[in-house]
């Protein structure tokens, strides 16, 4: 019995739904469906592109650019499959490596990939002397070759095994200062950039070779930034001819006029042009004779510039052109 008033609370049947409740309940589930169709492709769209993907491989270094971390030693690069790798960048102020030259199609360093290490060397060698801007010096007397005396540790570095994997086939050739006291090299230097140092007059004392002499056993180099007497601007080797051709001081003279600059190599008498002579004999010791050499004997030429009197110098004087010149007095 139910009270008067009282809801009935009992089981009810489903009321039926009118056909435009229908079309309400349909056009909203297409409206979901849609909804859904193009939010979750954008969702996973949007996953896909937030997906890492490996960066691709460094560009090889271009001439100019300097090392991003510490070179490898110099030396042994030679025993390896691979020339050491590592990360370039732009110059700063200072600089621990500066790319003289860049050689492609050059990656193993043995004979067996066709390239003699001994020749990338020296194509490295009279590239970067390019790089400093150094000029061409004439032959001497009987064609003898004057190389120039500069001092530098050269560091060649090729691609890392993801630039290999990528194609890249290049060495670069890439200058260290050093500086070398003692007959050794001590350290090395960081240096600002050496490009066309010689023309600008911006080559760092390290580059150039001093010495103090001579001594009983020779010369004793020394930084060219100390007190020196002796700066050493070109040598050669030589096997056949005349050491002491009157020829080879005058071939001197124009060597280093071309490579100091100087307006008058002799600043007023105090410098002197020099050739220095060290003859071997066919064993290999030091031979007194004068005149030209005979069969088995060897001569190195030195060409410097050496102060006179009590005169002396505390800097290079490559490339230095009209600048002051750097007396030690």
């Amino acid at each position: 019995m139910t009270a008067p008033g009282a809801a009935d609370i009992g089981p009810t049947r489903p009321q039926p739904i009118s056909p435009a409740d229908r079309r309400r309940t349909g056009a909203l589930i297409l409206l979901v469906a849609l909804l859904l169709a193009v939010v979750i492709p954008n969702i996973r769209t949007k996953q896909l592109a937030g997906t890492g993907s490996a960066a691709p491989p460094s560009p090889p270094p271009a001439v100019g650019d300097c090392a991003a971390e510490p070179l490898p030693d110099v030396y042994g690069a030679g025993d390896l499959p691979f020339l050491p790798s590592v990360a370039f960048g732009p110059c700063h102020d200072v600089n621990v490596g500066e790319v003289g030259a860049v050689l492609s199609g050059q990656v193993a360093t043995g004979p067996e990939a066709g390239h003699d290490f001994s020749e990338m060397v020296t194509w490295c060698d009279r590239a970067v002397r390019r790089y400093f801007g150094i000029p061409e010096v004439a032959p001497g007397p009987a064609g003898v070759l004057w190389a120039p005396t500069v001092n530098y540790s050269l560091v060649m570095t090729g691609p890392d095994p993801r630039q290999r994997a990528a194609g890249q086939r290049w060495m670069a050739c890439s200058v260290v200062g050093s500086r070398f006291d003692g007959g050794r090299i001590d350290e090395r230097l960081v240096v600002p950039t050496t490009r066309n140092g010689w023309s600008r007059g911006t080559l760092p004392n390290s580059v150039g070779s001093c010495a103090v002499g001579p001594v009983s056993s020779g010369f004793e180099s020394v930084a060219c930034s100390k007190v020196h007497s002796v700066q050493w601007f070109t040598d050669t080797f030589m096997e056949s001819g005349n050491p002491d051709d009157p020829g080879m001081s005058r071939s001197c003279a124009e060597v280093v006029k071309k490579l100091t600059g100087l307006p008058e190599i002799t600043a007023g008498g105090r410098l002197a042009p020099t050739v220095s002579v060290a003859r071997n004999g066919p064993d290999g010791s030091r031979s007194q004779r004068t005149g030209t050499l005979a069969i088995g004997e060897s001569a190195q030429l030195g060409c410097s510039l050496t102060t006179t009197g009590h005169w002396s110098l505390t800097g290079s004087l490559l490339g230095i052109g009209s600048r002051p010149i750097p007396w030690g007095r």
